[in-house]
């Protein structure tokens, strides 16, 4: 992955790893980093929280944490960021267990339009995912949003996770077996 710098003074565009970024990072660059890897980070923060609700809370205490903290330099961002959400959901989930609280699955809510038997075949179909992957193991869970939502390599899917690719591969591999058999009517 590659990010696009322009060089002030020829205007010439220079292209540098996300290993190059430094490590205190400005807070206008920051900023921008957090804007350009928002969609990721919004997915992985549902596919980790399974409703909308939890999702928003969990990006609002990321973007926050991550406006404060400064990326390590021997990290490429997007995974780095990726870990911090995943540690503040662990977090989370501590805090309710500790309270006894339950999190709730929310409904998809697909928007209406013209066409309203195929958006409810659609529907359906959505809802009869959603609830399928619920139901997967946290960790297969997981490396399927990581590898699928996130659009993650092995590599950097294991990086976040703090395991090997191996582990990832098979956690993948039985996702998506878990996954054919609860959907297979």
């Amino acid at each position: 992955m590659f990010n696009v710098f322009k060089n002030k003074q020829s205007d010439k565009v220079e292209q540098r790893s996300n290993n190059d970024l430094d490590k205190n990072l400005g807070k206008d660059s920051m900023q921008k980093l957090i804007l350009a890897e928002l969609p990721s980070l919004r997915r992985y923060a549902y596919s980790l929280t399974q409703n909308q609700h939890d999702m928003e809370d969990l990006l609002q205490a990321l973007v926050e944490k991550l406006l404060v903290q400064s990326i390590p330099a021997d990290v490429k961002p997007l995974p780095w960021m990726l870990r911090v959400a995943k540690n503040l959901w662990i977090d989370e989930l501590r805090k309710q267990k500790s309270k006894g609280t339950e999190i709730a699955v929310e409904e998809f809510d697909v928007a209406a339009s013209d066409n309203i038997e195929g958006d409810f075949n659609r529907n359906i179909e959505l809802q009869r995912m959603q609830k399928a992957i619920a139901q997967l193991p946290d960790n297969q869970r997981e490396v399927l949003s990581l590898v699928t939502s996130a659009e993650m390599s092995y590599a950097d899917a294991a990086a976040i996770l703090d395991v090997p690719i191996g582990t990832i591969m098979s956690r993948l591999a039985r996702a998506r077996e878990n996954l054919s058999k609860l959907l297979t009517p």
